[in-house]
């Protein structure tokens, strides 16, 4: 977990790796620029995976690095979705994220300091 609770990538990781049923976690995000082309890696317990960006097929992988790890170099980065299927004895699982849109432009902090101002103790906080 990181500061604020929320699970790193290395909690999907693991939770495919020590799964014993169908299971899988596209890793990182799909928020980029445009025209940015990169290895998309694929954590999956399973003999091939299949990726799709906006529906459309990317290829088919079933040589997993350390027997988990799934990578689709060269995927260019288009608005949408990004979503992978495994197929396993029938059974169909999958995982994906979605382009965000364009950001919001900004994000305003305001500091809230105590009577002492800022200690660095680690609990000073500067909500939105």
């Amino acid at each position: 977990m990181d500061a604020v609770r929320l699970p790193k990538e290395i909690y999907f990781t693991f939770r495919v790796m020590q799964n014993e049923q169908p299971d899988i976690h596209i890793l990182g995000h799909w928020s980029y620029p445009a025209k940015n082309v990169k290895t998309i890696y694929v954590i999956a317990n399973t003999q091939s995976v299949e990726l799709f960006v906006n529906g459309k097929s990317h290829g088919v992988n079933s040589q997993p690095a350390n027997g988990y790890v799934f990578a689709f170099p060269d995927v260019e980065f288009a608005p949408g979705s990004l979503k992978s299927h495994r197929k396993e004895r029938r059974q169909v699982s999958g995982a994906g994220g979605t382009d965000h849109g364009r950001p919001a432009g900004a994000i305003k902090l305001t500091l809230i300091a105590g009577p002492d101002g800022l200690q660095a103790d680690g609990q000073d906080a500067a909500p939105d």
